[in-house]
Protein backbone atom coordinates (compact mmCIF):
# COMPACT_ATOMS: atom_id res chain seq x y z
CA UNK A 1 0.00 0.00 0.00
CA UNK A 2 0.97 3.62 -0.53
CA UNK A 3 2.41 5.52 2.64
CA UNK A 4 1.01 8.60 2.94
CA UNK A 5 3.34 11.49 4.49
CA UNK A 6 3.18 15.25 5.12
CA UNK A 7 -0.71 14.59 6.83
CA UNK A 8 -0.24 16.45 10.18
CA UNK A 9 -2.15 14.28 12.99
CA UNK A 10 -5.52 14.33 13.03
CA UNK A 11 -7.24 17.48 15.28
CA UNK A 12 -8.51 14.86 17.40
CA UNK A 13 -6.00 11.96 18.32
CA UNK A 14 -8.74 9.64 19.71
CA UNK A 15 -9.50 8.45 15.93
CA UNK A 16 -13.55 6.37 17.33
CA UNK A 17 -12.25 3.26 15.46
CA UNK A 18 -15.08 1.52 14.30
CA UNK A 19 -17.62 4.48 14.23
CA UNK A 20 -17.52 5.13 10.44
CA UNK A 21 -17.95 3.38 7.15
CA UNK A 22 -17.97 4.25 3.82
CA UNK A 23 -21.07 3.49 1.77
CA UNK A 24 -20.76 3.47 -1.86
CA UNK A 25 -24.04 4.24 -3.98
CA UNK A 26 -24.87 4.00 -7.48
CA UNK A 27 -27.12 7.37 -9.10
CA UNK A 28 -30.33 6.00 -7.65
CA UNK A 29 -29.40 6.30 -4.13
CA UNK A 30 -28.87 2.12 -4.20
CA UNK A 31 -26.06 1.11 -1.87
CA UNK A 32 -23.74 -1.32 -3.37
CA UNK A 33 -21.00 -1.89 -0.65
CA UNK A 34 -20.05 -0.60 2.78
CA UNK A 35 -16.55 -0.05 4.09
CA UNK A 36 -15.06 0.19 7.76
CA UNK A 37 -13.04 3.78 8.16
CA UNK A 38 -10.44 2.23 10.12
CA UNK A 39 -7.67 4.42 10.53
CA UNK A 40 -7.93 8.37 11.04
CA UNK A 41 -6.40 8.22 7.43
CA UNK A 42 -7.61 6.31 4.58
CA UNK A 43 -7.32 6.44 0.97
CA UNK A 44 -9.89 4.99 -1.51
CA UNK A 45 -9.60 4.08 -4.74
CA UNK A 46 -10.67 2.19 -7.94
CA UNK A 47 -8.98 -1.69 -7.39
CA UNK A 48 -5.36 -2.25 -8.65
CA UNK A 49 -2.66 -4.58 -8.63
CA UNK A 50 -0.25 -2.45 -8.64
CA UNK A 51 1.14 -1.84 -5.16
CA UNK A 52 2.18 2.31 -5.18
CA UNK A 53 -1.49 3.13 -6.58
CA UNK A 54 -3.23 0.59 -3.41
CA UNK A 55 -5.62 2.27 -1.66
CA UNK A 56 -7.07 1.25 1.59
CA UNK A 57 -10.89 1.01 0.06
CA UNK A 58 -10.67 -0.18 -3.33
CA UNK A 59 -13.80 -0.10 -5.24
CA UNK A 60 -15.01 -2.16 -7.92
CA UNK A 61 -17.28 -1.71 -11.04
CA UNK A 62 -16.45 2.44 -11.20
CA UNK A 63 -14.46 2.40 -14.12
CA UNK A 64 -14.54 6.46 -13.70
CA UNK A 65 -12.51 6.58 -10.83
CA UNK A 66 -9.28 7.05 -10.07
CA UNK A 67 -6.86 4.32 -8.56
CA UNK A 68 -5.85 6.20 -5.84
CA UNK A 69 -9.35 8.84 -5.89
CA UNK A 70 -9.56 10.16 -2.32
CA UNK A 71 -8.05 10.29 0.65
CA UNK A 72 -10.18 10.91 3.88
CA UNK A 73 -8.54 12.42 6.72
CA UNK A 74 -10.23 12.67 10.32
CA UNK A 75 -11.07 16.02 11.47
CA UNK A 76 -13.47 17.36 14.04
CA UNK A 77 -14.59 20.51 12.90
CA UNK A 78 -16.45 22.82 16.28
CA UNK A 79 -16.88 19.49 17.90
CA UNK A 80 -18.58 18.08 14.98
CA UNK A 81 -17.10 14.81 13.58
CA UNK A 82 -16.21 14.94 10.25
CA UNK A 83 -13.36 14.68 7.52
CA UNK A 84 -11.16 16.79 5.16
CA UNK A 85 -11.49 15.15 1.78
CA UNK A 86 -8.42 15.11 -0.45
CA UNK A 87 -9.61 14.77 -4.23
CA UNK A 88 -6.33 12.87 -5.42
CA UNK A 89 -7.13 11.42 -8.65
CA UNK A 90 -8.42 13.23 -12.34
CA UNK A 91 -12.06 13.51 -12.20
CA UNK A 92 -13.67 16.32 -10.17
CA UNK A 93 -15.55 15.32 -7.28
CA UNK A 94 -18.62 17.21 -5.81
CA UNK A 95 -20.16 17.75 -2.26
CA UNK A 96 -23.21 19.43 -2.57
CA UNK A 97 -22.90 22.65 -4.65
CA UNK A 98 -18.95 22.33 -4.08
CA UNK A 99 -16.35 21.07 -6.75
CA UNK A 100 -13.33 19.80 -6.01
CA UNK A 101 -11.13 19.55 -8.78
CA UNK A 102 -8.68 16.59 -8.74
CA UNK A 103 -5.24 16.70 -7.91
CA UNK A 104 -3.74 13.87 -10.47
CA UNK A 105 -1.38 13.31 -7.67
CA UNK A 106 -0.16 10.01 -9.19
CA UNK A 107 2.28 7.53 -8.09
CA UNK A 108 4.91 7.53 -4.99
CA UNK A 109 4.91 9.36 -1.69
CA UNK A 110 1.91 11.39 -0.94
CA UNK A 111 2.55 14.98 0.45
CA UNK A 112 -1.48 16.48 1.28
CA UNK A 113 0.44 19.29 2.22
CA UNK A 114 0.38 21.26 -0.40
CA UNK A 115 -2.87 19.93 -1.71
CA UNK A 116 -5.24 22.56 0.13
CA UNK A 117 -6.78 23.83 -3.16
CA UNK A 118 -8.23 19.85 -3.84
CA UNK A 119 -9.57 19.64 -0.56
CA UNK A 120 -12.76 19.73 1.14
CA UNK A 121 -14.09 19.72 4.42
CA UNK A 122 -17.18 16.73 4.82
CA UNK A 123 -19.53 15.65 7.99
CA UNK A 124 -21.02 12.35 7.87
CA UNK A 125 -24.08 11.75 5.86
CA UNK A 126 -22.71 14.43 2.76
CA UNK A 127 -22.83 12.83 -0.86
CA UNK A 128 -19.64 13.09 -2.82
CA UNK A 129 -20.03 12.43 -6.44
CA UNK A 130 -16.94 11.72 -7.99
CA UNK A 131 -16.90 12.79 -11.64
CA UNK A 132 -19.32 13.57 -13.69
CA UNK A 133 -21.51 10.23 -13.03
CA UNK A 134 -20.48 8.64 -10.12
CA UNK A 135 -20.27 6.40 -8.01
CA UNK A 136 -21.52 8.54 -5.37
CA UNK A 137 -19.47 7.49 -1.52
CA UNK A 138 -21.43 8.73 1.70
CA UNK A 139 -19.33 8.40 5.04
CA UNK A 140 -21.63 7.08 7.22
CA UNK A 141 -21.53 7.35 11.52
CA UNK A 142 -22.58 4.42 12.84
CA UNK A 143 -23.75 7.15 16.07
CA UNK A 144 -26.13 8.47 13.96
CA UNK A 145 -27.30 5.35 12.59
CA UNK A 146 -31.28 5.70 12.18
CA UNK A 147 -33.08 4.05 15.00
CA UNK A 148 -36.71 2.82 14.59
CA UNK A 149 -38.96 4.19 17.38
CA UNK A 150 -40.56 2.36 20.26
CA UNK A 151 -43.15 0.47 19.58
CA UNK A 152 -41.66 -0.30 15.86
CA UNK A 153 -42.01 2.91 14.22
CA UNK A 154 -43.97 4.25 11.35
CA UNK A 155 -46.83 5.67 11.49
CA UNK A 156 -49.90 5.15 13.71
CA UNK A 157 -53.82 6.40 12.53
CA UNK A 158 -56.51 5.89 14.87
CA UNK A 159 -59.89 5.58 13.27
CA UNK A 160 -63.13 6.28 14.79
CA UNK A 161 -66.10 5.67 12.98
CA UNK A 162 -68.66 8.34 12.92
CA UNK A 163 -71.77 8.04 15.40
CA UNK A 164 -75.03 7.23 14.04
CA UNK A 165 -77.42 8.97 15.67
CA UNK A 166 -80.25 6.25 15.46
CA UNK A 167 -78.30 3.50 16.56
CA UNK A 168 -79.07 1.52 19.20
CA UNK A 169 -77.88 2.69 22.80
CA UNK A 170 -76.40 -0.04 25.39
CA UNK A 171 -76.43 1.08 29.23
Amino acid sequence: ATRVEGISPPAAPDFPTGRFELAVEEGDGTERDRFPIAQPQTKVGRQTDNPALQSEVQLTGSPNVSRRQLALVWAERDGRPGFTVYNLGLNAIHVGDREVSGANAGKGALDVGGLGDHATWVAPGEPIRIGGHGPIVRIRDANEAEKEPEGGGGLEIKVEPPVDPDATQFG
